[in-house]
């Protein structure tokens, strides 16, 4: 059986879906990556997956979304796929729509977030677009088979806004993350002195930070942004805090998930995704969004804390062995979503 998981980019595919991929290897499943060129492709090959290119544009462009539905349209036909997967909402829009076109029977999405585009953060233009991307999003679920959600508030809130009727819906909260990765032995019990950004800037975005507000912040003693970085565990293995201050409309949030599998105690925000990674003051606290004050108080608390800091850490790990170890969570999608 041929099956296609549609993708933005290598990174994501070897990060995100590497679980996936291996599983659905062992099933005896003949495995396509769509996805774009990257320095993953040849890590993403070697567990003898077969990569497709194809560029997407992460934000709006019409033009280069009609070029995304055309390739993918051609891509489909020429491999007569059983199964194509979509993951996020330009493969979810226009993969649905590019597999009934090329005669595909068998499409599944998936909403892991639903990202700036529902935030109310996102300024007039978002605003305008909503709609339609909501009627888009519609089409597309109308075409695939199921849809699986990574967390209760977007599943909820896709079918109060009958953008899906409930029986296409499957809540299967994350990806999952393969826990025996990350070896209890790295962790460092030094405690950092600073605050560790850590992410790029994110060009396009409307909810970018600017760089030059984070290069104003360096200037302070106890504040370094690192920018982009491949060696997240040994970073997150050498602090004992990690915080997520989001606003943003999460899936289930991969950076909380990696902290967790590394004892930290996380400091979040009680929102879609996030809620979902935390039992507020067990391992760790939910704060209200943009709520600075509420965010230093806990950041204080656990600081002092060695502790608190500690027992919220092993409870982490425990939630993130019993709740989002990637071998169930893979397990649930492939019984769940390919084998009905």
């Amino acid at each position: 059986m041929k099956i296609a998981i549609v993708c933005p980019d290598d990174f994501t595919a070897w990060h995100f879906y590497k679980g996936l991929l291996k599983a659905l290897k062992e099933r005896d499943y003949d495995v396509y990556v769509v996805t774009a060129q990257g320095e993953y492709i040849r890590l993403i090959e070697g567990l003898g997956v077969i990569h497709i290119p194809i560029q997407m544009y992460r934000f709006i462009s019409p033009i280069k979304d009609l070029r995304f539905l055309i390739n993918l349209y051609k891509i489909f036909c020429k491999y007569s796929f059983d199964i194509v997967h979509n993951f996020t909402i330009k493969p979810n829009i226009y993969g649905a729509i590019a597999a009934r076109m090329s005669g595909v029977k068998n499409v599944f999405g998936t909403v892991e977030g639903l990202g700036f585009m529902y935030s109310k953060e996102g300024g007039l233009k978002i605003k305008l677009l909503r709609p339609l991307v909501s009627k888009l999003y519609q089409l597309s679920c109308s075409l695939s088979n199921r849809f699986w959600f990574v967390n209760p508030d977007d599943l909820t809130f896709f079918v109060s806004e009958k953008i899906i009727r409930k029986q296409k819906a499957v809540l299967i909260k994350s990806i999952g993350i393969n826990v025996k990765e990350y070896s209890l032995n790295a962790v460092s019990n030094v405690r950092m002195a600073k605050f560790i950004l850590v992410g790029p800037i994110e060009k396009g975005s409307p909810l970018s930070v600017p760089q030059e507000y984070l290069r104003e912040k360096e200037k302070s003693e106890n504040f370094q942004w690192l920018g982009f970085r491949k060696d997240i565990k040994e970073i997150l293995a050498l602090s004992d805090l990690v915080v997520l201050p989001s606003y943003y409309r999460e899936g289930i949030p991969r950076s909380l998930l990696e902290a967790m599998a590394l004892e930290k105690p996380i400091i979040t925000t009680n929102s879609a995704g996030c809620k979902e990674v935390v039992e507020d003051g067990k391992n760790g606290y939910l704060i209200p969004i943009k709520d600075s004050k509420a965010l230093a108080d806990a950041i204080e608390v656990l600081i002092n804390d060695d502790k608190k800091r500690a027992d919220f850490g092993r409870y982490s790990r425990l939630k993130a062995e019993k709740e989002f170890d990637e071998k169930v969570v893979v397990d649930r999608i492939i019984k769940e979503l390919y084998e009905l």
